[in-house]
């Protein structure tokens, strides 16, 4: 298991012995991957702008022996969402584009379907469209199979009708980001890495943090995403995907602590950062939890932001309680994981004992977890999500 980060700015509210509990919870939750003989999970945890814990266990690579370190990077999936948001608020901030446009003004080739969807809507899930994966799914498709990058945006373009009327509901869509990622591109006249590299990543120090279009790319110190049959036998992940504003950032547990660091230093994005966190309500007036790339919900009396990650053979939880000063990054190199469950373990060693935080809510009965697993169909939006429930307890959600 990795080591953690002892030096803590002046005034922070983690004592010495705190800081010694904190860690013997996270080594406890990540002993399942302590023998280090398969794939893995890192975690780190930032309290007052440090980061304070950085632990890990099991292995980046299998086939090599290579262990999961302080330098790995892993595929974030869905993760990448909140900074695609940051950088269409970023031009929204220079003027070169309103919220409030239809998308179309923007990308042209989309179809009249899409006239009034605005790039909010985009932002906020609330547009009607599609998920690109279920239209491929529907195509006969799926994430292993070879597809060029054009063809996602062909799938989108496609669709002569929306799920609802643009916000009246949420629908999680990949879409939206993939077509988000598009704009950034056709304003700035650059790639979406690159622009995020010169506003984002280099600012901040986010030196193992890029976009990767192409999931089948070698990229240094990145961990092997595996899948497991069965109790004994891992495989490698299949990866052969075009990937960009949904889903296509490669980062670090500590890259995305710097990251969460700046909600509160504001050393990047002092004007727009707040945006991130910004709801639109749905046109009947209830409230919408998914902001820009990132949810909030309430959890033990306090407000929680968060977004999860998941891409075959990778997940991930970004979960920051702004109020606390307290940000969980959970990192596995493997499908089984639940990497949302363990953030708000540890966040509950976080928060117990502090002022004005309710109690830690009791886990489901095993009598109803057990009637759980199978795959559900939503009617109204055509979407499939499959349930599963680990020997722990632990709930996986896959659409």
């Amino acid at each position: 298991m990795g080591a953690s980060c002892r030096r803590r700015p002046k005034g922070n509210l983690v004592t010495d012995l705190d800081h010694l509990l904190l860690e013997r919870r996270v080594d406890a939750l990540l002993a399942p991957w302590s023998r280090n003989d398969g794939a893995g999970v890192t975690i780190g945890v930032v309290l007052d702008g440090a980061l304070c814990v950085h632990r890990h266990a099991g292995l980046a690579s299998i086939e090599h022996g290579v262990p999961i370190g302080h330098e790995t990077r892993f595929r974030i999936a869905s993760v990448s969402k909140q900074f695609t948001c940051a950088a269409i608020l970023m031009l929204e901030a220079e003027g070169s584009l309103s919220l409030d446009e239809p998308a179309r003004t923007y990308l042209p080739e989309l179809p009249d379907s899409v006239d009034r969807v605005t790039v909010a809507q985009l932002m906020h899930n609330s547009s009607g469209l599609r998920d690109m994966f279920e239209i491929l799914r529907h195509g006969g498709a799926d994430l292993g199979t070879p597809v060029q990058p054009g063809a996602l945006l062909d799938g989108i373009t496609r669709q002569q009708t929306l799920n609802f009327q643009p916000g009246s509901r949420f629908l999680y869509s990949n879409s939206n980001f993939l077509l988000l990622g598009l704009i950034v591109e056709r304003l700035s006249g650059r790639s979406l890495d690159a622009f995020l590299q010169e506003r984002i990543f280099a600012p901040l120090g986010m030196a193992d943090t890029r976009v990767t279009p192409d999931t089948a790319e070698a990229i240094p110190r990145l961990a092997t995403g595996y899948l497991r049959d069965g109790d004994a036998v891992w495989r490698r992940a299949p990866h052969a995907f075009p990937l960009g504003g949904e889903g296509g950032l490669v980062s670090s547990v500590r890259d995305l602590a710097l990251w969460a660091r700046n909600f509160s230093t504001r050393r990047v994005g002092a004007e727009w950062l707040g945006g991130l966190l910004t709801q639109t309500p749905f046109s009947n007036g209830t409230e919408n939890p998914y902001a820009r790339g990132l949810v909030t919900r309430p959890y033990r009396g306090v407000a929680t932001w968060s977004h999860g990650g998941l891409w075959p053979g990778f997940r991930t939880e970004f979960l920051m309680v702004p109020d606390q000063q307290a940000t969980v990054i959970v990192i596995a190199n493997q499908g089984g994981a639940d990497p949302n469950l363990l953030a708000h373990r540890v966040l509950d060693a976080v928060l117990d004992g502090r002022p004005g935080v309710h109690p830690a809510p009791p886990g489901l009965p095993r009598d109803v977890l057990s009637r759980l697993p199978g795959r559900y169909l939503d009617d109204a939006t055509e979407t499939t999500l499959d349930i599963d429930v680990g020997e722990n307890g632990e709930t996986t959600l896959t659409t």
